[in-house]
């Protein structure tokens, strides 16, 4: 589930999850509403059963489409 923040704006959506096993990541959205721009990004840690464990950060950015 997203956990979702908004204003007339700004559109802010961010997403964490957390495994014991497994591991963590986040990953966060912001859109820029009066620009139509957005910024992703992804941030983890897995510790796979096989090594080796992975950290890894990424982000990307773009433009936005209006559907109606």
């Amino acid at each position: 589930m997203f956990n979702v923040r908004e204003n007339e704006h700004l559109l802010s959506m961010s997403y964490n999850t957390l495994d014991e096993d497994y591991g963590a990541g986040i990953m966060a959205v912001v859109i820029n509403k009066s620009e139509m721009k957005f910024i992703k990004s992804m941030t983890f840690f897995l510790k796979p059963y096989d090594p080796p464990t992975v950290y890894d950060s990424d982000y990307r950015t773009g433009e936005c489409v209006y559907v109606d």
